[in-house]
């Protein structure tokens, strides 16, 4: 192996890692928003603020890769409004549960997105990722089972945000299973470009614009957090897909619950505010343990153009 693959290798894998770090942050910055912003406030920020870097940086640097989003728009169109669903649902199940229940049960989607290519896409499903989907599925009942024993305040509560991560969970596989067939005919990048605007404009009805000149600086700092983290981790995922393989880049991705347990456990022991108390005891990990690892043999066993509808 050369020095340059060396190199080019590394670059993957610090470019994944940067969306897996960002994947695994976010929960808690969502949390932090909360009092500063609405739900569609927030959601229409980081898509509009994700649209206007790609259009810009389209505009600098290629303005003919603007006019070549728009041939196909159907498929992308239709994917641009399973992803708004998706943040929706998500933001409402992280207000509604906690971040680490959230992080461990969006794991769901991948899988999801797995058992609807062998019906749209006529997939074999191999027996690792059978194998895969029966771990995750005994992890997901076990995280569940230790959530609902050390549950501080309304059970209802708690299922009902549940639900709407699974709305989020089928949402982000329709989405993607969509977002498959663009990347045939156009590139990834110009594909978000069309899913960023749409998304958008689908919530710019359900924007509170006053709040933009309510927030102080703390909110503002919060708000770009939130749209520089929609960028970066799209961006650097299509970044580390030219660099690494589909595998390593899945496998990584994959264990960004890792970091949202492991910040929630940190901040709760030193009582950091800005982090919510969560309860979980050894069962609880072990369960999020078995949906990481479920999730990793699932996903490492798939073709490189599973990864490219996560750009």
């Amino acid at each position: 192996m050369s020095k340059m693959e060396v190199s080019e290798n590394t670059k993957g894998v610090l470019f994944v890692s940067l969306t897996s770090l960002s994947w695994g942050i976010l929960p808690f910055i969502l949390i932090a928003i909360l009092p500063y912003s609405s739900l569609s406030t927030v959601v229409w920020f980081r898509f509009t603020f994700a649209f206007a870097c790609l259009f810009f940086w389209f505009l600098a640097f290629n303005p003919k890769r603007i006019k070549k989003s728009f041939p196909l728009i159907i498929l992308p169109l239709i994917a641009g409004v399973m992803l708004a669903i998706n943040y929706y649902t998500y933001f409402r199940g992280l207000q509604l549960t906690t971040a680490s229940n959230t992080e461990v049960l969006i794991q769901g989607a991948p899988l999801t997105f797995t058992l609807l290519g062998i019906f749209l896409f006529k997939e074999k499903l191999r027996r690792l990722q059978l194998l895969g989907i029966l771990v995750a599925t005994f992890g997901f009942a076990v995280f569940y089972r230790n959530q609902l024993a050390g549950l501080i305040g309304s059970t209802y509560q708690y299922h009902l945000g549940n639900f709407f991560i699974l709305i989020a969970v089928l949402s982000w596989a329709i989405y993607a299973s969509f977002n498959k067939i663009s990347v045939r005919e156009l590139s990834p990048q110009n594909v978000n470009f069309i899913i960023f605007g749409i998304s958008a404009i689908l919530f710019t009805p359900f924007c509170d614009f006053s709040v933009f000149f309510r927030l102080n600086q703390t909110g503002w700092i919060l708000m770009l957090l939130l749209g520089l983290n929609t960028i970066l981790a799209y961006g650097a995922i299509g970044e580390a897909i030219k660099r690494i393989s589909a595998t390593k880049v899945s496998i990584i991705v994959t264990l960004n619950p890792i970091i949202t347990l492991l910040i929630t456990a940190v901040g709760n022991h030193f009582d950091i505010p800005w982090i919510p108390k969560q309860n979980i005891d050894w069962d609880g990990y072990l369960g999020a343990l078995f949906v990481i690892f479920g999730a990793i043999i699932v996903v490492s066993q798939k073709q490189k153009a599973r990864l490219k509808i996560e750009l």
